[in-house]
């Protein structure tokens, strides 16, 4: 649950903003890029109903996920028990460079 309470004086009063749905945005989504390093499988999409960092999300999946993972009509990008990534990071620059790190630190 995301909580937001507004700063200022002492005659402010808490106010509560309900957490987004995240339930549509897996349906909603273009792979941008993606790469393999060893056994992982480095992707970029962009889910645009998302407004953090542009509706980008930089994602690692376990490569025998590839198949299934290319040709989703839908990747949930949050940590469930079904395929899901194995780690996530920052949609900009320094995300996509700290993900191949990741890759390239469990290369075999």
């Amino acid at each position: 649950m995301s909580m937001c309470f507004s700063g200022g004086n002492s005659s402010d009063k808490d106010t509560y903003i309900p957490p987004k749905t995240f339930n549509t945005q897996r349906y909603n989504f273009t792979i941008i890029t993606s790469l393999e390093i060893g056994n992982m499988l480095l992707i970029k999409a962009r889910f645009p109903e998302s407004e953090i960092f542009n509706g980008v999300k930089i994602m690692v999946y376990d490569i025998c996920h590839k198949e299934e993972i290319i040709n989703a009509k839908q990747i949930d990008p949050h940590f469930t028990e079904k395929v899901s990534p194995l780690a996530r990071f920052k949609g900009n620059n320094l995300g996509w460079i700290l993900a191949n790190k990741f890759c390239n630190s469990l290369k075999t």
